[in-house]
């Protein structure tokens, strides 16, 4: 797709910031003129989430846009209430006065009852975060779930329905610290992060169409990293603005299928061996992509003390 690999290869990487197990590089671009809200804000506005009370299913969530404006959402965006809290499953670009269903990713397994959030009406959803992009586009709703348990076991936190959210809530002060490290540039429209897991590098990059959009996901997406690099984990890592460039520009060599778009535009899945993403398309302009190296080493090491990672000279840096 010329569109997608023709915006992203116009982009620039700024310098590189790290923090223990976690290292961030600012990408840099121009704003598009588009005017939308993001779902954080949106559902504070007349964006609802609901369960479908009447047929409830885990993998589809209600969805209706009552704002007057068109929304942004991205597979990971990660809600609480209903039956069990859900994370979406895939990048939708909502129009206004859209009225459906939306795919998303179970992420609390031991839950199907109602509970709303505080205040509102039975079978809703509240707006928390952002989680991981294995988690929400695990290839089952098995995977999913482990990826939960993973990241519960790392932060060595319980949960008696295996609730992601009992991380946020129980680390809450290791996220803010998290935050502090890190700050955006006045024209950083994305960012890609680095980190270890099981002696692996792995990449995530996140591309945005304006630098406002940016800042409204730059800490829920920091914490998404931060969750899956090992909150206490004790490996390093290094990133050099030429590799963090060079996995941008991999992104030519993807194969990209089209998606059914659950509202406007056009959404791609990016795969080509070692890279997998997404990228959603709207008037012949980016609006989001996102691309990450899949992990390779088996959920079987699930609550197992971590390798040390053999750090070896990156394959994107020479691109």
């Amino acid at each position: 797709m010329n569109i997608i690999v023709d915006s992203i290869r116009n982009l620039e990487v700024g310098e590189v910031q790290v923090y223990k197990n976690l290292a961030i590089a600012p990408i840099l671009g121009n704003d598009s003129s588009l005017d939308y809200l993001v779902l954080a804000e949106a559902v504070t506005r007349g964006f609802q989430i609901d369960e479908d009370l009447k047929n409830p299913r885990v993998p589809y969530l209600l969805a209706s846009n009552s704002t007057g404006r068109n929304v942004l959402a991205i597979a990971g965006d990660y809600v609480v209430g209903g039956r069990q809290n859900r994370a979406l499953a895939q990048n939708i670009y909502f129009e206004i006065n859209f009225n459906g269903q939306i795919p998303v990713r179970c992420i609390e397994r031991g839950r199907w009852h109602l509970s709303p959030p505080s205040g509102k009406p039975e079978g809703s959803f509240e707006y928390l975060g952002t989680v991981s992009r294995h988690s929400a586009r695990a290839r089952s709703q098995a995977e999913t779930w482990r990826e939960a348990e993973m990241h519960l076991a790392d932060s060595q936190v319980r949960s008696g329905s295996s609730d992601l959210s009992e991380v946020y809530r129980a680390r809450r002060e290791d996220f803010e610290k998290l935050k502090e490290r890190f700050s955006t540039a006045d024209n950083q429209v994305g960012m890609v992060a680095v980190f270890c897991r099981n002696g692996e590098k792995l990449f995530v990059a996140d591309v945005f169409d304006k630098n406002a959009v940016l800042r409204k996901y730059f800490g829920g997406i920091l914490e998404s990293h931060f969750l899956d690099s090992g909150l206490d984990s004790k490996n390093t890592v290094e990133l050099s603005r030429e590799e963090a460039k060079g996995f941008l520009d991999s992104a030519d060599t993807c194969n990209f299928t089209p998606i059914n778009p659950v509202s406007l535009g056009q959404e791609y899945e990016m795969k080509k061996d070692n890279l997998l993403g997404s990228a959603l398309v709207f008037e012949n302009g980016l609006l989001y992509a996102n691309l990450y190296t899949p992990k390779k080493s088996s959920m079987e090491t699930l609550g197992q003390e971590e390798a040390t990672p053999r750090i070896q000279r990156s394959i994107f840096a020479n691109r």
